[in-house]
């Protein structure tokens, strides 16, 4: 029994190393993949969370836009998974007020105190979002304070994702969406089928599947909003301008001009989804321009249904304005924090 007892147990004591030895092997075989620009930024933004986990020790004061870039980068490393494909997208928000100093710089505690307070609450609103999801970016800015010069508003913005399953890439022969906001189907076979969504909605959605992501644990820095409007965006290829099909590579109708609707057939739907992701994915130096800043990549968009008003309720210059999320890729080391 003794015999036995003791095989046994250097036995579980031989696996527990193998296992060690194993998981260090892929750490390390993780890190020797990692480019040289991911490294030194995971070293910088692992010394800052380190940091603020002990801020007594070194209780120094930083600039505000440093800070700022700390708080985002920490949060985006920890929490974000840029690694996983884009279904349906979550925004919501939540900030805190942080002391400033009269030379507008910010301590190493109330940074902390910051950082903590902005964790806690996202993983609030991460626990209470139902189904499978998953952060995706964080953006930190600062926003206006009332006048108060001796703090300042920190607000971060979280984009979650939340898994769909089995949803389309593309338009088929039976979706006809309404332009109005969750108006749903219009015409086809499945006009009289209930459904909160419309036309601006389901384009967001497709756009958001089709994305193309690495595998792995990737994360984004220094997230950037670019809004845009169909009304910027001409058609430069358009076989009959001005005829409210087509004119422009999103969603614009105009009441003065002929063939004037608010539903929108399969084959607009796939041609404003492809011309869509076509400008979001452009730079400005592309042929057409589009919005994406040259040293970022796309992290999502958001799409809604806008009108300039009109003579009546019903006819009304209609389009579809939104905003699109660009950021930094960045490769970790690590898997972030669930």
């Amino acid at each position: 029994m003794n015999n036995l007892l003791t095989r046994n147990t250097i036995f579980v004591v031989f696996l527990a190393l193998l296992f060690t030895s194993c998981s260090k092997q892929d750490e390390q075989q993780m890190q020797n993949q990692l480019s040289d620009s991911d490294i030194k930024v995971e070293q910088k933004i692992t010394a800052f969370l380190n940091k603020i986990k002990n801020p007594t020790k070194n209780n120094e004061t930083i600039p505000i836009d440093q800070a700022i870039w700390n708080i985002e980068a920490g949060l985006n490393y920890s929490y974000g998974q840029a690694g996983i494909g884009l279904n349906e997208i979550i925004t919501d928000s939540v900030f805190v007020e942080i002391p400033v100093s009269s030379d507008q710089e910010i301590t190493t505690i109330n940074i902390a105190e910051a950082y903590s307070e902005l964790e806690e609450n996202l993983q609030n609103i991460n626990s209470g979002i139902e189904g499978e999801h998953n952060v995706v970016s964080i953006n930190v800015i600062a926003t206006e304070n009332n006048n108060k010069s001796d703090s300042v508003n920190i607000k971060a913005y979280i984009t979650f994702n939340r898994t769909l399953i089995g949803y389309p890439f593309s338009f088929n022969e039976w979706d006809y969406w309404s332009f109005w906001q969750g108006n749903g189907y219009c015409d086809g076979p499945n006009v009289n089928k209930p459904s909160d969504s419309d036309a601006a909605e389901e384009i967001q959605k497709r756009i958001h599947m089709r994305k193309a992501v690495p595998s792995g644990n990737y994360y984004y820095l220094e997230p950037q909003t670019v809004y845009f409007y169909a009304i910027d965006h001409p058609n430069i290829n358009d076989a009959t301008p001005h005829d409210n099909y087509y004119d422009y590579y999103f969603f614009c109708n105009w009441n003065g001009l002929p063939n004037y609707h608010d539903c929108l057939s399969p084959e607009e739907l796939n041609f404003y989804l492809n011309s869509g992701e076509m400008m979001m994915y452009n730079t400005s130096n592309d042929t057409p321009s589009g919005l994406r800043p040259e040293n970022k990549t796309f992290i999502s968009c958001d799409i809604w249904p806008d009108y300039l008003v009109g003579t009546s309720v019903t006819n009304d210059d209609i389009m579809h304005n939104g905003k699109v999320e660009y950021g930094i890729l960045h490769q970790s080391s690590t898997p972030p924090n669930e």
